[in-house]
C-alpha cells in the first residue's frame, strides 16, 4: 500500500512540474505603447513667464485684439505682442513668454492665459514689462490627460506624455484582454500608435482701457458680464471677474466631449463641439444653464451669431474626422429650439466672422472669402470679393470698416481694409517664419 502511495505522488508530483514547465514555455511577443508622462517644476515654470525681447512667429495659434494691440498665441511658448496703432507699419513690441500656453483673454490691463493645467493673470499695461498678478492652479484638468489620468500632482506640472513603442517577451495570459493598464505613472495600451498625446518699441499707449478685447471665432476663452469662460475638451470653466487681477473659480460645468470654440451673445454662450453647437443661458452668470443645442455630423466647428441668426463652418480633416465642408446658417431667434435655414457647401472652412451685412470666411486653401448675406437663402449667390494668396486662411477678427479685419493664415498675420467689401486692401502682413 505505501509503495503505491508513493508511486502515485511521484506521478502526481511529475505531473505538476510537466504542467508548470508548459506553463513557464507559453510565451507571447507583444509590442504596446507606452506614455510616459512629462513634468516640469512649478517654480521653474512659474520663473520662467515674463517679458522678453520680440520674437518671430513660427507655430501661430490664436488671435485676440485690444485697443491698438494684437495678441498673438504661439503654440505652448507664450504670446507675442504686436502694436497695430498704425495698421501699415505694425510693430512687433514684445513676446510674453508662458510656458503651455494655448488661450488668451484680455479685460482691462489684465491678460488671462492658460500655462498647462494653471490660469494666470497678468498686468499688460506695459507689455514690454509684464507683472504676475495672479496664479490659479489646476483649474484645467483636462488639459493633458490619457483615458482620463493625469499623472501625479506630486511630481509637478504635467505638460505632456512621451510616446513610444514597446516590445517584449510575456506569458501568454498577460493583458489578453485589457485596453490599457498602469505600471507607476506610465501607461500602457494595447492600441496603436495614435501619434502621442499632445498637450497651444510700443507706439499705442500701453493696454488700459477697462473693457474687455475681442478675440477670433476659434477662440476657447472669452469674457461676457465681468465673467472669463473657458472650455477644455469637455468642460466649461467659469470665473468671476469682480476683482479683474484675481479672478475666482466658480463653476465647473460638463458639456460634452470634445468641444471645441465658445462665443458669447447677448446673454447666451455658444459652445462648437464636433458634434454639435450647445447653447447655454448666462443671464446668472455664474452658472450657465443647457437651454438647446444643433446636432450636426463629426465636424469642427466654430460658430458665431449676429440678430439671431448663428453661423457656423463645418470642415473635415485631422483632427476632425468628418466629411463635410460647409456653412451652416441657424436661425436662433427661439433659443430652446434652433433651426438651420440652410447649409452652404465650402471647400475647407476655418474661423468666419460677421460685421452689419458682411460675412467673412476662411475657406483654408480657397481664401478668404467675402459674402453680402442679406439674403439668408441665397448667400451663396452674392460673393463679394475673395482673398486669395497661395495661404491657408485660418481666422479672422472683422473689428468694424472704420478700421481692418485682423486675418490669420498659414504665412503671416495680415489686416485688410474692407470698408469696400468688393475690394479688400491689404494694409500690411507679419510673415510666419516656418521651421
Amino acid at each position: 500500500m505505501m509503495k503505491t502511495f508513493k508511486i502515485f505522488s511521484a506521478l502526481l508530483l511529475m505531473g505538476v512540474l510537466l504542467s508548470s514547465c508548459v506553463q513557464n514555455q507559453c510565451t507571447s511577443v507583444r509590442t504596446y505603447v507606452k506614455y510616459t508622462p512629462i513634468y516640469k517644476g512649478y517654480e521653474e515654470v512659474k520663473s520662467s513667464v515674463a517679458s522678453e525681447e520680440p520674437r518671430e512667429i513660427i507655430n501661430p495659434g490664436k488671435i485676440y485684439f485690444k485697443d491698438d494691440y494684437i495678441l498673438v498665441n504661439e503654440i505652448n511658448e507664450g504670446i507675442h505682442v504686436i502694436d497695430v496703432s498704425n495698421p501699415g507699419t505694425p510693430v512687433n513690441v514684445s513676446f510674453i513668454n508662458i510656458p503651455g500656453n494655448l488661450d488668451l483673454s484680455v479685460m482691462g490691463h489684465v491678460l488671462y492665459a492658460d500655462c498647462f493645467v494653471d490660469l494666470i493673470s497678468i498686468d499688460i499695461s506695459d507689455p514690454k514689462h509684464i507683472e504676475v498678478l495672479d496664479w490659479d492652479e489646476d483649474v484645467f484638468p483636462n488639459r493633458v490627460w490619457f483615458n482620463g489620468i493625469r499623472g501625479n500632482p506630486d511630481s509637478g506640472i504635467l505638460i505632456g506624455w512621451k510616446e513610444e513603442l514597446v516590445t517584449d517577451t510575456i506569458a501568454c495570459d498577460d493583458y489578453n484582454n485589457t485596453w490599457y493598464w498602469m505600471e507607476g505613472d506610465a501607461v500602457f495600451t494595447n492600441m496603436s500608435t495614435t501619434g502621442g498625446v499632445k498637450s497651444g518699441t510700443s507706439t499705442g499707449g500701453g493696454i488700459s482701457s477697462p473693457g474687455a478685447g475681442t478675440g477670433g471665432s476659434l477662440a476657447r476663452f472669452t469674457i461676457s458680464n465681468s465673467h472669463l469662460y473657458a472650455i477644455d475638451q469637455v468642460e466649461l470653466h467659469v470665473f468671476d471677474l469682480a476683482d479683474n487681477e484675481n479672478p475666482k473659480l466658480q463653476n465647473d460645468i460638463n458639456i460634452a466631449f470634445n468641444i471645441e470654440t465658445i462665443f458669447p451673445y447677448k446673454d447666451y454662450l455658444f459652445i462648437g463641439g464636433r458634434s454639435g453647437v450647445y447653447i447655454y443661458d448666462a443671464s446668472d452668470p455664474g452658472l450657465p444653464v443647457y437651454l438647446s443645442e444643433f446636432t450636426h455630423a463629426n465636424n469642427c466647428d466654430p460658430v458665431v451669431v449676429q440678430d439671431d441668426i448663428a453661423y457656423v463652418t463645418l470642415r473635415n480633416g485631422t483632427p476632425c474626422q468628418g466629411t463635410s465642408n460647409q456653412l451652416d446658417v441657424l436661425d436662433v431667434s427661439d433659443i430652446s429650439n434652433p433651426e438651420l435655414i440652410k447649409s452652404y457647401p465650402m471647400s475647407n472652412p476655418h474661423g468666419l466672422g460677421v460685421d452689419g451685412n458682411t460675412l467673412f470666411i476662411c475657406d483654408g486653401e480657397a481664401g478668404l472669402k467675402v459674402f453680402d448675406k442679406s439674403d439668408l437663402h441665397n448667400i451663396d449667390q452674392h460673393l463679394l470679393s475673395t482673398v486669395k494668396n497661395g495661404e491657408t486662411y485660418l481666422d479672422i477678427i472683422p473689428l468694424g470698416s472704420s478700421r481692418f479685419a485682423i486675418v490669420m493664415t498659414d504665412a503671416g498675420v495680415c489686416l485688410y481694409d474692407y470698408q469696400n467689401p468688393s475690394q479688400l486692401i491689404n494694409l500690411s502682413c507679419l510673415p510666419i517664419i516656418l521651421n
